[in-house]
């Protein structure tokens, strides 16, 4: 596969990262460059570019920034941001998986201190903070905030209908 990512198996699985940041209709379009994932067992890279929200009544130029990247479930991947060190202060991520078997676990730089909360099927899962960084097999939307180390640790999973949309997680970063 392009960029040295090579699959062992059919584990290659789509993620959808969206910028759900007030954007439309306001400022520009906020630029947060190139989004990389990099594969933790072997430090194999994915790059992946912005495709454009085109429903922007005022352009292309005001809309939302969403970024499909391939991921092979079963491994931890470092997300992030080449243009920008700020994470957009709502996102929505989603794995499309169908099976409950298929997990990624994600390393998010923060930037600075932010406080995540995390949304599934619209209800707050605030029970999901571990104290430790998730481990294999944990529920879907498990995280860990590192303070220490600016990072969030995330569990995302597939799930029956994860293909249609099921089970997507919306990451809000709240200031502390």
């Amino acid at each position: 596969l392009d960029n040295g990512l090579v699959a062992c198996s059919d584990r290659m699985r789509r993620l959808n990262w969206e910028s759900l940041d007030p954007d439309c209709c306001g400022f520009y379009r906020r630029e947060l460059g190139v989004l990389r994932a990099t594969r933790l067992i072997d430090g194999a890279i994915e790059e992946t570019r912005p495709m454009f929200d085109e429903s922007c009544p005022r352009g292309l130029e005001y809309g939302r920034s969403s970024y499909v990247i391939r991921m092979e479930a079963g491994y931890s991947h470092l997300l992030q941001f080449m243009g920008s060190s700020q994470l957009p202060r709502l996102s929505r991520i989603h794995l499309f998986a169908e099976s409950v078997t298929d997990e990624v676990l994600l390393k998010i730089p923060l930037g600075r201190l932010r406080r995540p909360r995390l949304y599934i099927f619209g209800i707050n899962f605030d029970i999901m903070r571990r104290t430790a960084i998730p481990n294999p097999g944990d529920s879907h939307g498990a995280m860990f905030l590192d303070r220490d180390g600016l990072m969030l640790y995330m569990m995302t999973r597939g799930m029956p209908g994860g293909l249609t949309g099921r089970g997507v997680a919306i990451l809000m970063l709240l200031e502390v």
